[in-house]
């Protein structure tokens, strides 16, 4: 989304790459630091914790305290946050929350099969 609405003014611009990229990578760092809430702890995964420069200017733009898990977690959050679900479904817990979906309520989700061996 944030590509469509930049794309017409890269495309007319006649800046360098490297400073595009960095123009694009410093409003990232200050979106997403204007929308850390002051003196918390963050923890960033995915694809973006592995990128050090982005992380730096974070850290420089925010009053949190930027954490960042293992590899193995950010590789595998999807897998992990998935599991719960599930776990969070088999136990017949809410795994949908309202203040995520926008929906009327909470709810629980998801179908567990089981087969027959």
């Amino acid at each position: 989304m944030l590509f469509r609405s930049i794309q017409p003014l890269i495309e007319l611009s006649t800046s360098s790459i490297h400073d595009i990229l960095r123009t694009i990578t410093e409003h990232i760092a200050a979106q997403i630091a204007q929308n850390i809430p002051l003196n918390s702890r963050t923890l960033v995964t995915g694809g973006g914790a592995f990128n050090n420069f982005l992380i730096q200017l974070i850290k420089a733009k925010s009053k949190s305290e930027i954490s960042i898990p293992n590899s193995k977690l950010v590789k595998f959050k999807e897998a992990i946050v998935f599991a719960f679900l599930g776990y969070l479904r088999l136990h017949n817990q809410n795994n949908t929350l309202s203040s995520v979906t926008g929906a009327s309520q909470d709810s629980c989700g998801g179908a567990i099969y089981f087969m027959n061996s």
